[in-house]
């Protein structure tokens, strides 16, 4: 049975989240509670993972509109869906059904659904409505740079002292097993792949890393509009 709240933010597009429970076709079920005390039963489970991709995108939504008079992705005040727990450890952006997807973590440090990760996923839906950008050679790495620099730009005016603004893509997850972040914009070679500056040849560089990532969990009674 469906609760008397649910994760929709009509200030911002009407933006709903949904639990694709492992699934990775479909919308997913609308991530809904009773009393609109979120996370009071697990404030490390399921809800709170998609209470804090419902956040994430506030962040985003609020950052651009704020910063650059942006309504949204296409800037016409329509926002998608963010999913959470889908069935593959990932984080992506689709521009055709506007919805952010975050994968299952296989461990906590892998949880992906980060400001940083978000925002940068995100990002790309911007640029796919603006620059379109196609994703190969030059064009690819300056649409992840471009996606990095606003994600960093979108977490600095979060001022979340959970998580706090940085320089760094990824430090708060341990993709790599090692802890590290997976980029750096101070100094981009600093990741063993990236470079620092543009010359002759640079569209032939292989492996470059590319970002998933996850977030640490916001729970509020605010965070869902009444049905």
């Amino acid at each position: 049975m469906r609760g008397a709240f649910e994760l929709n933010d009509p200030e911002r597009g009407n933006h709903r989240t949904y639990d694709m429970n492992g699934g990775t076709t479909g919308t997913g079920t609308l991530v809904t509670d009773d009393d609109n005390v979120w996370c009071d039963h697990d404030p490390h489970g399921r809800q709170a993972d998609a209470v804090a991709a419902h956040y994430i995108h506030s962040v985003f939504w609020d950052y651009f509109l704020d910063a650059h008079g942006r309504k949204g992705m296409r800037n016409d005040g329509r926002a998608g869906c963010s999913r959470v727990r889908y069935g593959n450890e990932s984080a992506f952006y689709n521009l055709a059904t506007s919805c952010m997807t975050y994968g299952t973590a296989s461990s906590p440090s892998r949880n992906l659904i980060r400001i940083d990760v978000g925002a940068h996923e995100m990002t790309h839906g911007v640029i796919a409505a603006t620059a379109g950008l196609g994703y190969f050679g030059e064009t690819a790495g300056l649409g992840e740079a471009i996606s990095d620099i606003f994600a960093v730009a979108a977490e600095f005016h979060a001022g979340n002292r959970a998580d706090p603004g940085d320089y760094l893509i990824g430090e708060g997850i341990d993709i790599s097993g090692d802890r590290t972040p997976l980029r750096y914009l101070d100094k981009p070679s600093r990741d063993g792949a990236s470079k620092d500056y543009w010359y002759s040849g640079i569209s032939h560089t292989r492996n470059m890393p590319r970002a998933p990532r996850t977030t640490s969990s916001t729970c509020s009674p605010r965070a869902a509009d009444r049905r």
